[in-house]
């Protein structure tokens, strides 16, 4: 037996931290963009963009947990997860957006694939690092 499905995740998750620059030099550079893009209201579109950029290494996260569960053959059950998971954020998106405006709102977008990630992270645990796959031809023959 070997964790062959471990050396996968690994390889799954090799990209996932290639948003994270792109999102550093977004907040970076958000000033300039909201000037150019909303000379009028430049504050509050950089407030959103140092906010809601974040969303994006965490939508790469999720997007990669689904497609691999699914091309393992999990497709039921991250449906059941997806359905759940989606009634959790949505009541989060609300709960922000009325307690906090455009503030919780910006936030809700961030919140959701965080929300998504855990509902999905037991599920692709169980499935590329705790289980074992006995392979053919792996070992070399012992004689």
């Amino acid at each position: 037996m070997f964790r062959i499905r471990k050396k996968q995740a690994e390889k799954i998750f090799a990209g996932c931290p290639s948003p994270i620059p792109i999102a550093i030099l977004i907040m970076a550079a958000s000033g300039p963009i909201s000037t150019l893009l909303f000379p009028n209201q430049a504050t509050i579109c950089r407030q959103a963009l140092r906010i809601t950029i974040w969303s994006v290494p965490l939508m790469a996260v999720c997007e990669v947990m689904y497609y691999s569960l699914n091309a393992a053959g999990r497709e039921k059950e991250q449906a059941q997860i997806g359905v759940i998971a989606t009634v959790c954020h949505t009541l989060c998106s609300l709960t922000l957006v009325l307690a906090f405006g455009w503030i919780g709102a910006c936030w809700s977008m961030v919140f959701r694939f965080a929300i998504i990630a855990a509902f999905r992270l037991p599920d692709f645990v169980r499935t590329f690092l705790l289980s074992s796959v006995k392979t053919h031809d792996c070992e070399p023959n012992s004689g």
